[in-house]
């Protein structure tokens, strides 16, 4: 019996699954969360901690669980490469593919997924402290969580394995489409698609695929939400699977240590005869003269002693002042750091730290004649880049085309659609969110 746990917006879904049928479910359980137990990818765990406690009381199976908040993206390497070398050669790519995270602060993996004409690999990341936590409090409440992978990503299990057909599921944060039964595109999304933009991202995804066309789309909704649990516990049936439970980090100075052990080397004194007398009476000059070297040594030393003194407490009073006069140059010179920084700021930001130009020509390259531009606005918010574009057009097409452009720049990050609509004269307006990737990378603005 396989089992999965999806924390959904608001709402824990534990669901079981049969082991000789991955789609019959034995159980489901669904425990609701507090109003802001999870708010802004923040998680309470107090609130969480009792809820995975009521969740102990049902007595569940040990589970795959997910993660909401995760980054997913695709990422590009040789078609030759598997997994576990992709995820060594991320380590070094990182920022990359994920420019707005550390890999200090995250858990990453990668998967590889084989399609007949072409692979492609995802990458997905997530908060190192967040998922911490969370395991932390499932193994305090006695919970055993087998694997870690993110929602978005499992859902491309319960989608039909149709040959050269398209299959697409829609959540409220996230969009993703199969081919062969294999993940070929997610995108991120900030709210529930309406019909109409559900249907341009199924243009989206067909532009990817230009031979096959999408035969249906299943929308998570609170009706059906246990499908999310459902996908984690077929990760047991998968050959392409995630984990990102955190990995223990092992010294490499561990081992065996060599043992050591203190030998003592005992020597017997030698067995000599009794000196003569001529022997004794130059051993005592010898002595004498030793004792009148060593009271001339000792007199020069206790002068020198005193010379030497003089000269380190002189010495000491000059390397007091010094340190005080260095504080007083290393505060001003921090004072002059400040001021200095300020002025780049200052500088970068009227240089123009989005590259709008760049922008302008992707918009420009990829737009074509059919769409008119009625307002670009660029702006910056949290350290990140943006642009709101504002536009019309006459033919759906246009959109599509232009959206799979922009979607391919090595400019833009994202995109999200925020609102289309037609007009009875059959004009296309929409208003679109483009997240720039940042190209002063030491920009503090």
């Amino acid at each position: 019996m396989s089992a999965g746990l999806a924390i959904y917006y608001g709402v824990l879904i534990y669901t079981e699954i049969d082991d000789k049928d991955e789609h019959k479910i034995l159980r489901t359980e669904k425990i609701l969360l507090p109003e802001n137990c999870i708010r802004d990818s923040r998680i309470n765990l107090d609130m969480l901690e009792s809820a995975f406690k009521e969740l102990k009381a049902k007595k569940p199976k040990p589970f795959v669980l997910g993660v909401p908040d995760a980054f997913i993206t695709p990422v590009q390497f040789p078609d030759d490469m598997d997994a576990q070398d992709v995820r060594g050669a991320l380590e070094f790519d990182f920022e990359k593919y994920f420019h707005d995270l550390k890999i200090e602060d995250v858990v990453f993996d990668a998967v590889k997924m084989v399609l007949p004409n072409k692979t492609i690999f995802f990458a997905a990341a997530v908060n190192l402290n967040a998922i911490t936590n969370v395991l932390d409090i499932a193994k305090k409440t006695g919970l055993e969580v087998l694997a870690v992978e993110p929602e978005n990503f499992s859902l491309y299990r319960i989608l039909p394995k149709t040959d050269d057909e398209l299959f697409m599921a829609i959540t409220k944060n996230a969009a993703i489409a199969t081919s062969n039964g294999k993940m070929i595109f997610i995108r991120d999304i900030t709210r529930e698609l309406t019909k109409p933009e559900i249907q341009l991202v199924v243009k989206i995804v067909e532009t990817k695929q230009p031979s096959a066309k999408v035969k249906g789309v299943i929308k998570i909704t609170d009706d059906n939400n246990a499908l999310l649990a459902q996908s984690l516990a077929m990760r047991e049936f998968s050959d392409t699977k995630m984990d990102l439970r955190p990995r223990e980090k092992f010294d490499e100075n561990l081992g065996e240590a060599q043992k050591f052990e203190k030998v003592e080397l005992i020597k017997k004194a030698p067995e000599n005869p009794a000196p003569s007398k001529s022997t004794l009476l130059a051993l005592k000059i010898l002595m004498a003269s030793c004792f009148l070297i060593a009271l001339l040594t000792g007199g020069m030393a206790f002068f020198n002693y005193s010379r030497a003194n003089t000269q380190i407490d002189f010495l000491r009073q000059m390397l007091n002042t010094s340190e005080a006069r260095l504080e007083k140059l290393k505060t001003r010179n921090a004072e002059l750091q400040a001021e200095s920084q300020k002025i780049d700021e200052a500088v970068n930001f009227m240089a123009g730290e989005i590259p709008v130009h760049e922008v302008l020509e992707v918009l420009e390259a990829n737009a074509g004649a059919g769409i008119n531009f009625l307002k670009i606005t660029f702006y910056r918010d949290n350290n990140e880049n943006f642009a709101q574009v504002n536009a019309e057009t006459s033919d759906e097409k246009n959109l599509v085309a232009m959206t799979s452009g922009i979607d391919e720049s090595d400019l833009i990050s994202n995109l999200v659609i925020l609102h289309s609509e037609k007009n009875s004269k059959g004009v296309i307006k929409f208003n679109m969110i483009l997240k720039i990737k940042d190209v002063y990378a030491n920009s503090n603005v």
